[in-house]
């Protein structure tokens, strides 16, 4: 089974009726294999009352593609959810919602992929599309809220990391490597995979979980190339985080990422284009690697 169709099984159908408004409109929710149908049933339902708020009703509409709501909460089953919003408000955009590379589908259909293999990302409910004479205007993604302990990677990197010990920090780049190996391992690669990075600690080690992958695309593969790119921002992010990893960190991370992509022959070329590319990390004196 290619990735397409693989992703296509992640989400069904099981639930569609007409609206009760003027016009052609209906809705149709695409449901996960994550959550049973009772918890969507209700969070579908606590948002539909939202929606006849004028004042939320209005925020909505003013949504120029997609945004997280992040200030709002649904809860349903003793569990939280959040909402993503994406508006289709020119032609291009709802025929393109109505196939599976739709960004919504794509996204959630893609959480729901990995979130089968055990890998850490946010859990996605639901699918709530709204159409208007056939065409998808609007596509809510009903999601899981990670924990309040979660920390946004690169705000977790310049605020709490650096006084950590050497060796948490070491790990802690190991953990990275691993996770982010195993989404590449699933066949899945974004350009700002670092950007929708999250960090909780936990029992003496950090769970990395993955938000969003809006960007992600079936025939777009992680090569050798793209993994470079990924260890390349994940390693040395930056003026926006301001931290760079030193040789050590940068190895470890390298390392324990291989390890899970089972290829050790692209050790060289990883390490030989970051040291072309990033020198800094290499020339920083305080953590050389054994043996430079």
């Amino acid at each position: 089974m290619n990735m397409t169709n693989m992703l296509r099984s992640c989400g069904k159908t099981i639930w569609a009726q007409p609206m009760k408004k003027a016009g052609n409109q209906n809705r149709k929710i695409l449901g996960f294999s994550l959550h049973n149908e009772e918890t969507i049933m209700e969070v579908i339902a606590s948002w539909n009352r939202l929606c006849q708020v004028p004042g939320f009703s209005a925020r909505i509409q003013n949504i120029a593609k997609r945004e997280l709501l992040r200030d709002l909460i649904i809860p349903a089953q003793g569990k939280t959810f959040m909402a993503k919003v994406y508006m289709n408000k020119d032609l291009g955009r709802s025929l393109l919602s109505m196939c599976h590379f739709g960004e919504a589908e794509r996204n959630g259909s893609t959480l729901a992929y990995l979130a089968n293999q055990s890998i850490h990302v946010t859990r996605p409910l639901c699918l709530l599309r709204e159409y208007h004479n056939g065409l998808v205007t609007k596509s809510v993604l009903f999601l899981e809220k990670l924990p309040e302990t979660a920390i946004d990677y690169k705000v977790y990197l310049p605020g709490t990391l650096p006084n950590k010990p050497e060796r948490f920090r070491t790990t802690f780049f190991a953990q990275a490597g691993q996770a982010i190996g195993q989404v590449h391992k699933a066949g899945v690669y974004t350009e700002d995979t670092d950007q929708n990075l999250m960090v909780e600690e936990k029992e003496q080690k950090c769970i990395f979980h993955l938000l969003d992958f809006d960007n992600f695309y079936p025939w777009r593969i992680p090569t050798l190339n793209r993994t470079i790119h990924a260890i390349a921002h994940a390693v040395d992010t930056g003026k926006q985080a301001q931290y760079t990893c030193n040789a050590r960190e940068t190895e470890a991370f390298v390392k324990a990422y291989l390890t899970v992509r089972d290829k050790p022959e692209w050790h060289s070329p990883i390490m030989a284009a970051l040291k072309n590319d990033r020198q800094h990390i290499f020339t920083n004196p305080t953590c050389p690697l054994e043996g430079q």
